[in-house]
């Protein structure tokens, strides 16, 4: 478990959103995926662009789902 000074006790509160794209029509086989996420803690405990601590953090992730039929 991570300590921080002067921290009794570090809590993170998290939001994420995902939206789902079918590109073809009457086909579930491949799907586009984005995902974010959006991370805040009461302490410092990311880090930025810049190296410095930050008590946010955000990602932003674009994928591909193939499936197989049954």
């Amino acid at each position: 478990m991570a300590k921080f000074e002067g921290a009794e006790k570090v809590t993170v509160h998290t939001v994420t959103g995902t939206f789902d794209l079918k590109p073809i029509p009457k086909h579930d086989n491949l799907i586009l995926r984005w995902d974010n996420r959006f991370e805040k803690a009461n302490e410092a405990i990311y880090s930025n662009l810049e190296a410095k601590p930050s008590k946010r953090w955000f990602a932003s992730v674009l994928g591909v789902v193939v499936k197989m039929d049954d």
